[in-house]
């Protein structure tokens, strides 16, 4: 299993309660508890475009909606599934 480190990002450009995220390339799991567009957690990150794995959107019970456009979706089920698992429990924690 691969050994994720979790990094909130806060967006001001807030669309609506839910989760936002991406996965570097080196495994830094970026997210931001509301909708809003990928790049944009790219951007305020600092990570560079070419860093970014892929990315995802949940509801905020953790309910796996869809792939970012921007980047993708996980290369697996059980890597994108491990990732969802990750973010319940940091939600859980707010």
């Amino acid at each position: 299993m691969i050994d994720y480190q979790l990094r909130r990002v806060d967006v001001p450009q807030a669309v609506g309660a839910g989760v936002t995220y991406i996965v570097t390339q080196a495994h830094e799991l970026l997210w931001t508890p509301i909708y809003t567009r990928h790049r944009f957690v790219q951007e305020l990150s600092g990570v560079p475009w070419a860093g970014i794995a892929w990315g995802g959107i949940l509801t905020m019970d953790g309910n796996w909606v869809r792939g970012s456009y921007d980047f993708g979706d996980a290369s697996d089920e059980k890597e994108r599934e491990t990732v969802r698992v990750l973010l319940v429990k940091a939600l859980n924690q707010l």
